[in-house]
């Protein structure tokens, strides 16, 4: 019989081994690209909510612009005028101006007793915030 020959796959011992799992270095690398792409989305989000805050405001000032010119317009008493006011509560921080200004034509043109034609113009604006939508239109008074 032959001599027993020492076995060539000899276990390696536990300090050799490969440890399992991830290294200090790569957590950290992990945990900051973690934070950047975090950091990323927090600021979109933001982004988003200010883009929607100046969509409403871009969509209701004309609404309520139209609606107090109207409201000037079908005053019986319609003349020259200077106003200024809110909305109310239930448009809390909209403000209005309006004036009403006669247009003045030369007598050629247009005689004097032909009527009269009014300006009317209303600005809206939301908290004294840059940005005032102004809506302009005219009003014709028979003689």
């Amino acid at each position: 019989m032959t001599a027993a020959q020492p076995d060539s796959r000899v276990p390696a011992s536990p300090a050799t081994e490969p440890a399992a799992g991830f290294s200090l270095l790569e957590v950290v690398v992990a945990l900051a690209l973690l934070a950047v792409v975090l950091l990323a989305v927090h600021r979109l989000q933001g982004q988003s909510i200010r883009m929607a805050q100046e969509a409403r405001r871009l969509s209701v000032a004309p609404l309520l612009t139209q609606g107090k010119i109207d409201e000037i317009a079908a005053r019986e008493d319609l003349g020259p005028l200077s106003e200024e006011g809110d909305f109310g509560d239930a448009m809390p921080g909209w403000r209005w101006s309006a004036r009403v200004t006669e247009m003045t034509f030369d007598p050629e043109v247009l005689p004097e007793n032909a009527g009269t034609l009014l300006q009317i113009e209303l600005d809206t604006r939301f908290n004294d915030l840059p940005g005032i939508f102004t809506l302009r239109t005219y009003k014709w008074l028979p003689p």
